[in-house]
């Protein structure tokens, strides 16, 4: 039952980054294209002790990964907190190494996603994921580096591009909820929904998107026949 939720989110995410037009099948969706030239990294001199806001600004904007602690996944780097319930389980990072095609022990070494994007020219990660084994319902988190001149785009022209690719691919009906924004952590997250046919079930989703120093992140959560709410997920948010 397991494999198969984490087989679904999968879907779920690739879905969500397609908007940068590189992966053609989803082996290649999370890799630069070969012809790109890598950023060269910036040796940053070595500090003893530097506040998270002051390392983003040193790392040019990565994303800075979380962590989970028993049923609690916290993100300082997105000012939140999710918290399991019952019924919940978590995907692990083996199994997201897995679907980005990295080996495990990178992402067990690396304590943010600057060197794993580099190393491995990555595009997108995953930054976490979790599903409720009984209802179907689940969610991620996903952070899609944008590339020149998707940089600039704002969170309500990705929403547009991204939900055009999603109803092209899925034949999904889409609503836009934007401009109004839901506040999710730290941040003010600009959403749509849709409604696709999978497997002769529906399946309801919503996903929620931040442009912040060139990343889109993008929270998405979904379930079959409506059984868990948007609402009922996003009352397992905290902020910090």
């Amino acid at each position: 039952m397991k494999k198969r939720l984490l087989a679904l989110l999968l879907v779920f995410v690739m879905m969500v980054s397609l908007l940068t037009g590189c992966a053609d099948m989803f082996g290649n969706l999370f890799r630069r294209p070969a012809e790109t030239p890598m950023p060269q990294e910036t040796v940053e001199p070595e500090e003893t002790s530097v506040p998270t806001s002051e390392a983003n600004v040193q790392r040019d904007g990565f994303p800075q990964r979380g962590s989970w602690d028993g049923d609690v996944f916290t993100s300082e780097y997105l000012g939140l907190q999710f918290t399991m319930p019952s019924g919940w389980v978590a995907v692990t990072d083996e199994e997201l190494a897995d679907a980005m095609g990295i080996g495990f022990e990178f992402m067990e070494r690396e304590t943010d996603y600057h060197d794993l994007m580099e190393l491995f020219g990555l595009l997108a990660v995953i930054e976490m994921g979790a599903a409720c084994m009984f209802t179907g319902g689940n969610i991620n988190i996903t952070f899609e580096r944008l590339t020149f001149p998707q940089n600039r785009l704002t969170a309500e022209e990705y929403i547009a591009l991204s939900s055009e690719t999603v109803a092209e691919m899925m034949g999904s009906e889409i609503t836009y909820i934007f401009p109004d924004a839901t506040r999710i952590g730290a941040y003010d997250w600009y959403s749509y929904s849709y409604v696709m046919d999978m497997f002769g079930m529906d399946v309801f989703g919503r996903q929620f998107v931040s442009i912040e120093n060139g990343f889109a992140r993008i929270i998405t959560i979904t379930s079959f026949d409506g059984i868990e709410s948007v609402d009922d997920v996003l009352a397992m948010f905290d902020a910090l």
